[in-house]
């Protein structure tokens, strides 16, 4: 391709000659001229944000010696003639942005004398104002786009603040503008004139040429390229944040500065020639390799800058022509770090190669989902400074450049890379509304950590380890021994309870209270009962009731017999418990009932299985033998024996039975009694399904520690207001729920008189959260019923036994801060593993996570259930041994769950490997849309699917419990409230509104229940209705090329980018007479929407139109 400077000499003369005339009118009136696509882009993003100053250009010029005022002033003004670009504005014209040429600009110089205040008060000041002005914010409607003013410091020191946008300048401008003003001042201190090449072109001609070149065949080319390359990328780097995405993207940014030492820097020199590939290629093959693992995406892109000025006639011209190349890696195929390094290689040859077609080009054309909260294509950027330094001469002045210390952020990430003589600078900007500096400060480390490995050895990318010396302190050692020692069968603690403290309550139910002496008499009828009826160790005895004392007793006594319990909930369908009862083998059935009728239909049980009949209510009859008098079970319990069999959903659609041992129900028992100071006065609370885990945690931790446990009646506890009003009335200390439980303790509008509530706060002195997302709103509601209660986020498993995993949040004290109130994610993390248990998070290669890498969370311990019954291939694996070092560390249990270390090293939870939500490009994770709901007044549980009820149509949708019958809630606003507080793709397309989510008996919500959500309303085929909407609608067709128009169909899904937008909005004030900023359409981007937003602005002219109520003195009676 021609340079420009060629095509303008191959002119035939009538042309020159044409040309000559139109330059020859320049100065006589305004020229306007297109946008060039950069320009374009940074318009439209003030159009968004108007006067966002995240795009200034701001440097700090520091003058040491007697500084000539009048020549620096003249050589400033001599910069801005000479280069018609710094005289640019930009305005709306017949719909289209463009810009405006001023001939003639006067720039002012301010003078601000510090000289009379002390030094330290100078210095502050200076470095104040230099961050105010790049905080200012230009119009660049107006103009001007550049700004200086000069600081006289001293008699001997002075500072220039130059200002300058991006629209009109670059980091390579700078250098330019440095060099004419020193050649300018040299050269007129001398006296002589300042000797400067004409330029060739200005910055508009080069806008021209550049709209003009596309349109031919080589611009179509290289435009087929990036469509081909880029077709694939992620919408979204979904990396780990601190803070929820905003709604709309903001730009307060903070920077960390590091550097690599002398002999790494190098090492990396030299890797660099070896590999034949440039040290650009290398670091940004590292920072591609962390971004990766943090965000568990194997396709990525990232932005970096280009100066784009390959054509001798741009070197020399001020203006905005930096490109910014998108650069994708693809490290699906767990390359080594040498394959990688080639593929980074290619890439950004085949990147530098079609460099001429602007990013906002390809922005356009691509069109990718847009929107306010990040930025498109990338959100992260790397920066590798190479700009072209030259030492200018100045008359007896020393100068140097410096840069402000308040930072924006346009990107989520932007690292700056510079190669000095001797080491390698690092400068990482941060978005602060989206990450804290210590997670970032570990960023910068395992990215040194990270170039060390790949110096020594070359290997699979994901084999190089990111945790550091500093993570070590924070993170679970996998080698670390931990104890295998057991406490004995339960059910010998609890027995060991009897004898010292007979008399003591161990069950309350609605009906009866139950002493120790008396638990250990009824077990030990069950259990010589049952050795009478042939039961032998380790044979499977169901056991079927609801929650109750005798179901307690009966419990420990099959327990005792040596037999393996399996709980049947009589909540569920009668032909999945037989299921139950045949893939568990059971050989005998006992259930607790006080129907008489159905003794012989109680289960549909396996041939030859006998079951007994109990009645819930304990008496002197209940199971009474004279020869059981002083029964003790004699049978040798080992840890590794199976105490119960529990069912969970399979993948597969046949339920999983998880063979759990008798070692960890006594296991962590010391540890709780200590950590939580449980103790024998403590009232325990029995809430949980019968055949739901938790069960078992709530009576082994009460009657293991010798308290009382208290039985809530199944029939009652969802009746309004009941379960608050029983746990105060029980003085219950301590309670185990589910966040979908705890709604069940908020009361509703009536319930506090239907019921007898009161305002006394309950006495509950430890909750412990379990089985689903625990999240902020839900901390706050318990506490409106327990202040004084410490919340534990307990984590675990049907494999896992008990909850291995532990966050505690303390009480709130009157002294101290709420530490909820800190801002943050709205879902509590899952903590750190309990003693003798270490929560893993493994990459691919089973290596443990560095802080930040998305991983899945693995349970090393060595109280892990056995496995799974009869699937020993599962079992395999899922249950490993010494997963991660190879020696004897304990076995392991696979959770299939994903998480990341926080920066103190508490995991956080991040999904399910199986079940991930992936939404036209996004990975979403619904625990944030869910939490966000909460917050919705009258919303009282939620659950967020992604569902394809019809073929390749695929919608998030929110099922609403909002506590009442009929209940309404307009979708609109929810759409609304969303809209604040998360990006768009995260605002489901239809919301169910239910008076309550249905559930299982485990108190799990039951997918299988929700309803198939009607047609979304956001999308109703539906004409505009409205006068002003069909007034409207031509414009849409027009604009979009459509043949109709839905009045609640989204403009950008039509087919709308950023450039018809503002074209319709430009046509909507001429037409209307009101000015809608192109956010307003972003946020609402229907027909209906923006017919709304019109009316709104047409009502506030009418209001402000209306002259304000004035007083005039004249006119007031004299008092």
């Amino acid at each position: 391709m021609t340079d420009l400077s060629q095509r303008l000499a191959g002119l035939s003369p009538e042309k020159r000659a044409l040309l000559t005339r139109q330059l020859k009118e320049k100065g006589k009136h305004i020229h306007t001229f297109p946008l060039s696509f950069a320009q374009q882009r940074l318009w439209l993003l003030d159009q968004l944000e108007p006067g966002n100053p995240s795009y200034n250009i701001v440097a700090s010029i520091s003058f040491q010696g007697a500084l000539h005022l009048a020549t620096l002033r003249e050589g400033l003004q001599f910069i801005v003639s000479r280069h018609e670009d710094l005289r640019t504005t930009f305005r709306v014209i017949r719909d289209e942005p463009v810009q405006v040429i001023i001939p003639n600009l006067h720039l002012t110089l301010p003078l601000v004398d510090l000289r009379h205040l002390p030094e330290a008060e100078r210095m502050h000041i200076s470095q104040h104002l230099a961050n105010a002005e790049a905080n200012y914010s230009f119009d660049l409607s107006q103009g001007p786009l550049i700004r200086c003013t000069l600081l006289c410091v001293s008699q001997q020191e002075f500072v220039l603040l130059l200002n300058v946008h991006h629209i009109v300048f670059d980091g390579w401008s700078l250098n330019i503008f440095m060099t004419e003003l020193a050649q300018f001042y040299t050269a007129h201190m001398a006296g002589t004139a300042v000797s400067l090449p004409q330029l060739p072109l200005q910055y508009a001609d080069y806008a021209v040429w550049q709209r003009k070149w596309l349109a031919e065949q080589a611009g179509q080319d290289q435009l087929a390229y990036w469509k081909r390359t880029l077709h694939d990328i992620p919408t979204l780097l979904e990396l780990p944040t601190d803070r929820p995405r905003p709604a709309i993207q903001s730009y307060r940014g903070a920077n960390i500065h590091t550097h690599l030492s002398r002999e790494l820097s190098q090492q990396l020199r030299q890797r660099s020639q070896q590999e034949g590939v440039t040290l650009f290629m290398t670091l940004l093959a590292l920072f591609q390799i962390i971004l990766a693992r943090y965000a568990g995406q194997e396709k990525l892109a990232i932005g970096t800058p280009i100066a784009n000025r390959n054509r001798a006639e741009l070197e020399s011209l001020i203006g905005f022509f930096v490109n910014t190349l998108v650069i994708r890696a693809d490290l699906s195929r767990q390359p080594t770090f040498s394959e990688f390094l080639q593929q980074v290689r290619e890439t950004l040859l085949g990147a530098y190669t079609h460099q001429d077609i602007s990013f906002d080009r390809l922005l356009e054309e691509l069109n990718p989902q847009r929107s306010l909260s990040y930025s498109p294509l990338f959100q992260v950027l790397f920066n590798m400074t190479n700009l072209p330094t030259q030492e200018n001469s100045w008359s007896g002045l020393k100068v140097s450049t410096a840069w402000p210390q308040d930072i924006g952020s346009k990107f989520d990430l932007t690292l700056f890379v510079n190669d000095t003589t001797d080491t390698i600078q690092l400068d990482l900007v941060y978005n602060m509304d989206l990450f804290e500096r210590e997670r970032m400060q570990e960023f910068l480390r395992q990215y040194e950590r990270l170039a060390w490995q790949v110096m020594q050895r070359d290997e699979n990318i994901y084999s190089y380890s990111l945790v550091t010396e500093h993570a070590r302190s924070l993170l679970p050692d996998p080698a670390t021994p931990l104890s295998s020692h057991w406490e004995g069968p339960i059910y010998q603690l609890i027995s060991r309870h009897a004898q010292s403290h007979p008399v003591q309550l161990a069950l309350v139910d609605e009906t009866q209270q139950v002493s120790y002496q008396e638990l250990e008499t009824y077990s030990n009828r069950l259990g010589y009962y049952l050795q009478r009826q042939k039961i032998v160790q380790g044979d499977v005895v169901g056991l079927m009731g609801t929650r109750s004392a005798a179901l307690v007793c009966a419990l420990l006594g099959i327990l005792k017999a040596g037999a393996t319990v399996l709980l049947l909930d009589p909540a569920y369908p009668a032909e999945r418990l037989a299921l139950y009862a045949q893939l568990a083998h059971i050989r005998y059935a006992i259930s607790i009932t006080e129907r008489d009728d159905e003794e012989e239909n109680l289960l549909t049980l396996p041939a030859g299985v006998q079951q007994q009949r109990l009645s819930p209510q304990l008496d002197q009859d209940w199971l009474a033998a004279e020869e059981s008098l002083g029964w003790q079970s004699t049978t040798a319990i080992t840890a590794d024996d199976i105490a119960f069999i529990t069912f969970t959903s399979g993948s597969t659609g046949q339920p999983k039975g998880v063979m759990q041992r008798h070692g960890p129900l006594s296991h962590f028992l010391p540890w709780q009694q200590q950590h939580f100071g449980l103790s024998q006065d403590d009232h325990h609370s029995m809430l949980s399904g019968v055949a739901h885990d938790p069960l078992q945690r709530e009576i082994f931790t009460a009657l293991g520690t010798g308290a009382t446990l208290y039985i809530a009646a199944p029939e009652r506890v969802g009746e309004p207001g009941w379960l608050a009003n029983w746990m105060k009335t029980q003085h219950i200390t301590i309670t185990s729920l589910t966040p979908s439980t705890l709604q069940l303790l908020v009361p509703t509008a009536d319930s506090e008189q239907e019921t007898g509530h009161t305002e006394e706060p309950a006495v509950v002195r430890y909750t412990f959260f379990v089985g689903d997302v625990l999240s902020k709103r839900h901390v706050a509601q318990l506490r409106a019923f327990a202040p004084a209660a410490t919340v534990v986020n307990f984590y675990g498993s049907t494999e896992t036994q008990r909850s291995l995993g532990y966050f505690t949040i303390p009480a709130v004290q009157s002294d101290q801060a709420d530490p909820l109130t800190v801002s943050g994610k709205e879902v509590i993390p899952l903590g750190k593993g309990i003693p003798d248990v270490q929560l893993l998070l493994l990459n691919r290669v089973n290596q443990l996570a560095g802080i930040g890498e998305l991983s899945e969370i693995v349970f090393q311990s060595p109280h892990l259930a056995a496995g799974y019954l009869d699937q020993p291939e599962l079992t395999e694996q899922r249950f490993q041994q010494d997963i991660v070092t190879g020696t004897n560390s304990g076995r392991s249990y696979r959770s299939g769950d994903l998480g990341r270390y926080l920066p103190d090293g508490n995991v956080e939870f991040a999904g399910r490997r199986d079940e991930q939500i992936k939404l036209r490009g996004f990975r979403i994770e619904p625990g944030e849309i869910e939490a966000t709901l909460l917050q919705f007044p009258a919303i009282t549980e939620v659950k967020v699917l992604l569902r394809e009820d019809t073929p390749d149509h695929k919608q998030l949708v929110a099922y609403l419990g909002t506590g009442v019958e009929d209940g309404y809630i307009s979708h609109a606003e929810l759409r609304a409230f969303l809209a604040q507080h998360l990006p768009t793709y995260m605002v489901p397309s239809a919301f169910v509104l239910l008076a309550r989510l249905p559930r299982t008996p485990n108190a799990k919500i039951d997918l299988h229940a929700l309803p198939v959500p009607d047609r979304p309303d956001a999308a109703p085929e539906q004409e505009p209705q409205t006068a002003l909407e069909k007034e409207l609608a031509p414009l849409w067709l027009e604009i979009l090329h459509i043949p109709q128009i839905d009045r609640d169909a989204n403009f950008f899904e039509l087919g709308g980018h950023s450039i018809l937008a503002t074209r319709l909005l430009a046509r909507v004030q001429r037409n209307f007479q009101v000015t809608v900023t192109l956010r307003t359409l972003f946020e609402t981007p229907t027909l209906a929407g923006l017919a709304r937003a019109i009316e709104q602005a047409q009502q506030k002219k009418i209001t402000s139109a209306i002259p304000g109520i004035k007083t005039f003195s004249s006119c007031r009676p004299e008092s």
